[in-house]
């Protein structure tokens, strides 16, 4: 069977000519463009059950492939809540393991509290909720907060992956803390 590798591209399609891209090139596997998006703004992929594509963005932009197409209508828009200085961002997405049911999406991210550099900002794990009438957006006001208050230095890793277990749903996130001026390294006292 052959195993394939959708791949996004991300900047360097946008900036270089398509032959000067490298290519994964492994036994078994094959690579195909199937969409473009804005430089740097993609931080990863996730894929539930029915075959969509999430592409979720570090503005806090969660974007929806299906059949052939990026969605035009994101399946949801938290960027005037998500901070996106340096590392900070829109930074894990997981489905629920019963997402074919429930809709559930779990997101990981830093929040803007303020609107300046200097305001504290802090992570938190937040569960969304699909809409039943059209699984390609989230519900309106379906926002859950699980946990809040992570501390955030700047430009520190926080927050990350999510990864849920089908039988026992565990949440599992990276943090790290290191302050700029010393470049020390502190772990969170909040890690999951």
């Amino acid at each position: 069977m052959l195993r394939c590798i959708s791949l996004i591209t991300v900047g360097l399609l946008s900036v270089l000519p398509l032959r000067a891209v490298e290519r994964f090139n492994e036994p078994g596997f094959h690579s195909e463009l199937v969409t473009s998006m804005a430089s740097y703004w993609p931080v990863g992929v996730a894929w539930p059950p029915d075959g969509r594509m999430f592409i979720w963005q570090k503005n806090g932009v969660v974007r929806v492939f299906k059949n052939g197409t990026l969605l035009e209508t994101p399946f949801l828009d938290f960027y005037s809540k998500v901070n996106t200085d340096s590392d900070n961002g829109l930074l894990g997405l997981a489905f629920d393991p019963d997402f074919a049911n429930n809709g559930y999406v779990y997101l990981t991210y830093i929040l803007e509290s303020g609107g300046t550099f200097e305001d504290p900002k802090t992570g938190r794990l937040a569960r969304v909720t699909a809409d039943p009438a059209n699984p390609d957006v989230m519900l309106p006001g379906s926002e859950v907060i699980i946990m809040d208050g992570f501390p955030v230095d700047r430009g520190t890793h926080v927050l990350g992956t999510i990864r849920l277990r089908p039988m026992a749903p565990c949440f599992s996130a990276t943090a790290m803390a290191r302050t700029c001026a010393s470049r020390t390294r502190t772990p969170s006292k909040r890690k999951i």
